[in-house]
């Protein structure tokens, strides 16, 4: 799930977030222990009450924690790509190229909000349904070469 979570992350994002300064693999570790949190909670149900859904029970702490860890980080790449400190390594445009100059059906750019938004629902989908697309081609190739 780390190779697909970066190279999803990649194409949205145009440079690899799986290493941090300190060689840490932040995002990956993030997006994991939240998606296993989040599962846990869906299958008690736990959201399906809000005040319930609110309480500090069941992994919430995990979620909030790892949400705030791929918030900042995607927050920091916005910022430092509208700001021009930072540009896509790939030669093509890559996703967040195109939802920085996008607009909305009122000729409105993208707020900051919708373009973080837009990017990690890329980003979180398609790492899964590619992650799991691959250990099933990997599972029937090994047992029906």
């Amino acid at each position: 799930d780390a190779l697909t979570l970066n190279i999803i992350a990649s194409s949205a994002f145009g440079s690899s977030l799986q290493r941090d300064t300190t060689g840490k693999e932040p995002l990956s570790r993030a997006f994991r222990e939240a998606f296993e949190a989040i599962i846990d909670r869906s299958l008690l149900l736990i959201g399906q009450i809000p005040i319930i859904a609110a309480l500090p029970i069941c992994k919430k702490d995990v979620i909030d924690r790892n949400t705030k860890i791929v918030r900042d980080l995607v927050e920091r790449i916005i910022a430092e790509r509208r700001q021009g400190l930072s540009s896509s390594l790939s030669d093509a445009p890559d996703l967040l190229d195109f939802l920085l100059s996008a607009v909305d059906e009122n000729g409105q750019p993208f707020t900051d909000q919708q373009v973080k938004d837009n990017a990690l629902t890329f980003v979180f989908a398609g790492s899964e349904t590619v992650g799991k697309l691959m250990s099933w081609v990997f599972s029937i190739l090994l047992t029906d070469p």
